[in-house]
């Protein structure tokens, strides 16, 4: 069974993206921020809501409450062409809202970045939507302010829910179920080798009776949203597009659910 930390390196390790960042504000001493209202307080960003519809979230200001803060990182000279000259550290982090939780690529701006090691999980800060790609794929968010404790997250049970095996992918030749074990971030789908009326895709385990195995699944045109619901146990109907993809040779599959 792939353990947290290895699922969060191989799903980095393929799914490297450039993005533009532009006009990132950083919080400067006396700069009075204004209001967040009541419902963008009470409903934290989910970074897997970008992918779905990035234009509805672009330069909005949302909260993030940390639910994972990785390593903060100088974005080198070679690095630049990912983001626009503000930015000057970024750390990978994930998001928790209670529609889920995504991966986010936080970025600070020079006069900010002094602030980047002091994240901590559990903490909520204010961030602004700069970009749909940036760092392995991940939405792109600029650091805005440190908010202070995040609101107690509440427990995710599925996490822990033991899984029912599913089919061994590999002997899939048209239909079967995948048991979902770990869902990886989800990205537009821009590669030949996808569905060609696929918009969205993502890395998955599924558990069979002798183990499990990766492959990577493809959400058609409208079917996207679906994948917001999808968890740890869940098994879903998929149907075979591709034995052999461009991504590390994983198989292609297709989310055949409602």
């Amino acid at each position: 069974m792939l353990g947290p930390g290895a699922w969060f390196v191989l799903v980095a390790a393929f799914c490297g993206c450039g993005a533009d960042v532009s006009e990132i504000q950083p919080l400067r001493e006396g700069v009075v921020l204004p209001e967040l209202s009541e419902a963008e307080l009470a409903e934290p960003l989910d970074p897997r809501r970008i992918a779905m519809g990035a234009s509805q979230h672009l330069g909005t200001e949302r909260v993030c409450d940390l639910g994972f803060v990785g390593r903060v990182s100088p974005v080198s000279r070679r690095e630049l062409r990912r983001y626009a000259e503000p930015v000057s550290h970024r750390v990978t982090v994930r998001c928790r809202a209670e529609s889920g939780s995504g991966w986010a690529d936080l970025v600070y701006a020079k006069d900010s970045a002094s602030l980047a090691p002091f994240l901590r999980v559990d903490t909520r800060i204010r961030v602004r939507v700069v970009a749909e790609e940036g760092f392995d794929g991940y939405p792109v968010v600029a650091f805005v302010a440190d908010l202070g404790a995040a609101p107690p997250a509440a427990p995710a049970r599925w996490e822990f829910t033991p899984v029912a095996a599913g089919d061994d992918i590999s002997r899939i030749t048209e239909r079967g179920e995948c048991a979902l074990m770990h869902i990886g971030p989800i990205t537009p789908a821009r590669r030949t080798d996808l569905p060609e009326n696929a918009s969205h895709r993502t890395v998955v385990s599924c558990r069979h009776a002798l183990g499990e195995e990766m492959a990577e699944l493809a959400f058609l045109e409208g079917a996207a949203p679906a994948a917001l619901a999808l968890h740890r146990g869940d098994r879903v109907p998929v149907m075979l597009h591709r034995a052999n993809g461009r991504l590390a040779e994983l198989p292609i599959l297709v989310y055949g659910g409602p």
